[in-house]
Formats: C-alpha cells, structure tokens, sequence
C-alpha cells in the first residue's frame, strides 16, 4: 500500500493506484524487476510462501478432463475452421491467377 496519506491523493489517483516513487504498484506498467540475488533468505522464503499460498487456492482439475474438454472443443468448431475445411475458391485472395503474363 502507499506510504502517503489517504487524504493527500486526489478521487482519481485512489482509483487507478497510487504512482508515488513509495509505491510498488504501477497501474498499466510493468511490475518490477526483483534481483534474487539481493534478497535476504528471510525475504526469499517470504516470497516462496506467499507463492504456495496463491497456488493452493487454484483450483485443479485432471488431465484427461481437460483433454476431452479441449478435444470437444475443438471438434465443435472443426466445421468454421478453415485450415481443416478449407477455403473457398473465390474467397481466397492467395489463389493463382489464370491466364497470366509470361515474359520472355
């Protein structure tokens, strides 16, 4: 959270995230670059935990659950795609064109 006061920030700024140098949140931006190797072993295992805790709410689900879904999917949409049905000769703009200009 930023280190100013609630008050000092203007409606629009407490909307999108503060951009003070104190704060870490850059709303649109990148977040920032973290060197490891700079980090205390307090602060990397810190960083582990919080990591597992965001990993243990994620809900899972099998593999072939998952391809059967996929496969379903896909199987669904086989008929509109047109790298499988192909396209239709006068639709496609890479056609040849017929009776052509030969030089010599």
């Amino acid at each position: 959270m930023c280190r100013r006061e609630e008050g000092a920030r203007s409606p629009a700024s407490r909307k999108l995230g503060c951009r003070c140098d104190g704060c870490l949140l850059y709303v649109g931006q990148k977040m920032p670059v973290i060197n490891i190797e700079d980090l205390t072993e307090k602060d990397k295992l810190k960083m582990e935990v919080d990591q597992l805790k965001k990993e243990v709410t994620l809900e899972r689900m099998l593999v072939s659950k998952c391809c059967e879904e996929v496969r379903d999917y896909v199987e669904e949409r086989s008929g509109e795609d047109p790298l499988v049905k192909g396209i239709p000769e006068d639709k496609n703009p890479f056609k040849e064109l017929k009776g052509g200009c030969v030089v010599s």
